[in-house]
């Protein structure tokens, strides 16, 4: 069993008491983007009921919530309450001013074992989320080059990066690529019954092709080796089945999300881990996109992965499901 979801699970009651506080969502960072009860919580989603016995999870790339909660709860006032009582050292962790009095202002510090999330969740929800993109920065190569190799995996950058399509350069291509969403939906206890897919562009080039049977942008599945990595390999393990209808590239909206609804196909993907790849027309039907040209031409979309600051503009997950019988969680904690 994960230890992160574990504690989840056992903390559940007081970590809901959090979640349904105005303030509370607030330092969780969803207060923008839920205003139902949150009935189950765990490392990297929530969940909200949606009808009689179905219901919405929103899932992240990356524990999003354990590494928030773990900077609450060496606050100060928290901690000292809890080690004094306890006789534990509070020199073992960092104070954090700024959230000083948050979680006692909720209610929750009168549950005295409740800080022991910080003592047994460990170093690794701070890992890397896996989502970036592999792209071919060479250039002056053929479209078969780019289509099927890349030089470079990027899984690291905070405000993300143009991917997409390559450009084009007197029939000659560069750059390329395509990005990758790895996501944990252990979580999700039941039957999925529909799934949508969101990012958020912030900027858009020209659509200098305007062709419109593949200039258009589209979830696939990917088999990327790990969640919390990007490797150049994971390049070729992107899928041709187009798993929503694709937005043009005209109709992108940027500076907001953009919704994938998800098909058949994309539901099904959604298991234990859902693997998505983000990708043009042209690529998912490998398709040449237009004849040489004279000048340099970009059919690419500048978004943002989860490394981004604060959670407004992370990729997100969002799936409906009808919970499966009887358990004492709408959210399951194991792996």
């Amino acid at each position: 069993m994960n230890d992160i979801k574990k504690l989840f699970g056992k903390y559940q009651k007081p970590l809901l008491k959090l979640a349904n506080n105005k303030y509370g969502r607030k330092f969780l960072g969803i207060d923008h983007e839920v205003k139902d009860k949150i009935v189950g919580i765990t490392d990297n989603a929530y969940a909200v009921q949606v009808g009689k016995n179905k219901y919405q999870a929103t899932v992240r790339c990356y524990p999003v919530f354990a590494k928030r909660l773990k900077y609450a709860l060496t606050s100060v006032d928290i901690a000292k309450d809890w080690f004094e009582e306890k006789k534990r050292n509070i020199e073992l962790y960092q104070p954090l001013p700024d959230y000083a009095g948050l979680l006692n202002y909720v209610g929750l510090t009168r549950d005295a074992s409740f800080p022991n999330i910080m003592l047994d969740s460990g170093d690794d929800i701070f890992a890397s989320a896996g989502d970036g993109d592999c792209s071919n920065r060479n250039s002056g190569i053929s479209w078969a080059t780019l289509h099927s190799t890349a030089s470079h995996a990027d899984y690291t950058s905070q405000n993300g990066t143009y991917t997409g399509i390559a450009k084009l350069t007197n029939g000659t291509y560069g750059y390329g690529g395509a990005c990758f969403f790895p996501f944990d939906t252990s979580s999700v206890a039941g039957t999925v019954t529909a799934s949508s897919f969101f990012a958020y562009p912030t900027s858009a080039g020209t659509d200098y092709w305007n062709n419109a049977t593949y200039g258009y942008w589209n979830i696939v599945g990917s088999e990327q080796a790990s969640l919390t990595e990007l490797a150049t390999s994971d390049y070729t393990t992107r899928g041709s089945t187009e798993f929503a209808t694709g937005i043009d590239h005209q109709s992108i909206s940027t500076g907001q999300y953009n919704e994938w609804v998800m098909n058949a196909s994309g539901i099904a993907a959604v298991g234990d881990t859902t693997k998505l790849c983000w990708t043009s027309g042209y690529d998912i039907a490998n398709v040449e996109p237009g004849a040489a040209l004279s000048e340099t031409r970009y059919f690419q979309l500048y978004i943002y992965y989860s490394e981004r600051a604060s959670t407004t503009e992370d990729p997100k997950l969002v799936v409906t499901y009808t919970a499966s019988g009887g358990g004492a969680f709408l959210l399951q904690f194991v792996e």
